[in-house]
């Protein structure tokens, strides 16, 4: 079963050609700043399973700034889950990551943050990333579209960007 996420779904789009490969997962190349991004979500992982992390944030406060930054929005009352989303569509598993999804009884907000800069909001809102996640978002919970919610924290401009 062939396995689609937002990098992947953006990659085809420009270059359809690429789709002839069957291992998807080395059509992407991670930057230097994904790398430290995905330490950081290690760490907020680690926070989410009550691990103490507080010694290894003493030793990198740049980490320790990004966390300070994200920890409002975990404290935010409603039911919590960082999850991979998925869905199998057409015999097609698609699937898209949140950091962080609140569920509220009448609402769901999905959370991003990343240490990337941000991009134009317009540009945001027709990226398959943002789209991909709504979809699934809405795809797994059943709320009208009205009540599901994306934000995008980009911890290092202090933008917020909502969906």
């Amino acid at each position: 079963m062939n396995r689609f996420n937002h990098k992947i779904l953006e990659l085809a789009e420009h270059h359809p050609e690429c789709l002839s490969s069957k291992n998807y997962s080395n059509l992407t190349v991670k930057s230097e700043s994904e790398v430290a991004g995905g330490q950081f979500h290690l760490v907020m992982q680690q926070i989410g399973l009550g691990l103490a992390v507080e010694p290894f944030l003493k030793e990198y406060p740049q980490i320790n700034n990004w966390v300070d930054k994200v920890k409002p929005f975990i404290n935010i009352l409603g039911n919590k889950n960082g999850a991979l989303k998925f869905n199998i569509y057409h015999d097609i598993l698609v699937y898209s990551e949140c950091d962080l999804i609140i569920y509220g009884e009448n609402q769901v907000v999905g959370f991003d943050w990343t240490i990337q800069k941000p991009p134009k909001f317009e540009i945001l809102e027709s990226k398959w990333q943002t789209q991909l996640r709504l979809f699934l978002l809405h795809e797994r919970t059943g709320m009208p579209l009205e009540q599901i919610s994306l934000v995008y924290l980009f911890i290092n401009t202090d933008s917020i960007y909502q969906f």
